[in-house]
């Protein structure tokens, strides 16, 4: 139920990250353009780290305890 929760958390946020760095790349200052290039690389990044922001784990870890 919360991954279902976190990612549709994740799409809204997609949508509101990557309206806005088009919009700074579609301005007519260079600098305001690498900054949106920059934003939307590490948006990438961050999501693919965390999977979405979902932190799905596949196995569980084995309790020898």
């Amino acid at each position: 139920m919360w991954i279902v929760v976190r990612f549709l958390i994740w799409i809204i946020l997609t949508m509101l990250v990557v309206n806005s760095t088009f919009e700074l790349v579609s301005m007519s200052n260079t600098f305001l353009n690498i900054v949106g290039l920059v934003f939307l690389i590490g948006y990438g990044c961050i999501s693919y780290k965390t999977k979405c922001l979902t932190f799905i784990k596949t196995k569980k870890q084995d309790e020898k305890n």
